[in-house]
């Protein structure tokens, strides 16, 4: 299973850049962009749908284990790399301000970057707060 959730996060990925693409060009054919943002995220929502069934798999199986046995399964032999990874010699008091740091760039700074504001905004506001000189039927020029 291990390929299969290999294989659905490589597809998500590729149907990702895709659509990339897809918003690149939307303003030359919006109609087709559509469609085509469609069907990527449709292969998008398959794939998590597969990535998620893999995963699944693979935890109930652990969890069947315990039903059985009355215990979690023991792995004998360890990981050559655990406690020597990257995340092991790294204190952990750095590591979480890493996170969070990562976190708060992420879900909130980039957001608020990618709405800028528009500056000029302010210069069209006496024009929206003036009344209409218009009667019912008429035609604004």
């Amino acid at each position: 299973l291990k390929y299969l959730f290999t294989f659905t996060c490589v597809w998500c990925i590729v149907a990702a850049l895709f659509g990339y693409r897809t918003l690149k060009n939307y303003d030359k054919d919006p109609v087709a962009a559509e469609k085509a943002l469609a069907i990527e995220y449709g292969l998008i929502t398959l794939g998590a749908y597969g990535a998620g069934f893999a995963e699944f798999t693979g935890i109930a199986s652990k969890f069947m284990y315990k039903m059985e046995h009355g215990v979690f399964q023991t792995y004998p032999e360890l990981d050559p790399l655990f406690g020597h990874s990257f995340y092991d010699i790294l204190p952990e008091k750095y590591g979480m301000t890493i996170f969070f740091a990562w976190v708060a760039i992420i879900w909130f700074w980039w957001p608020i970057k990618l709405l800028q504001p528009d500056l000029n905004a302010g210069e069209d506001k006496a024009k929206e707060t003036e009344p209409l000189n218009a009667t019912y039927g008429s035609i604004l020029g």
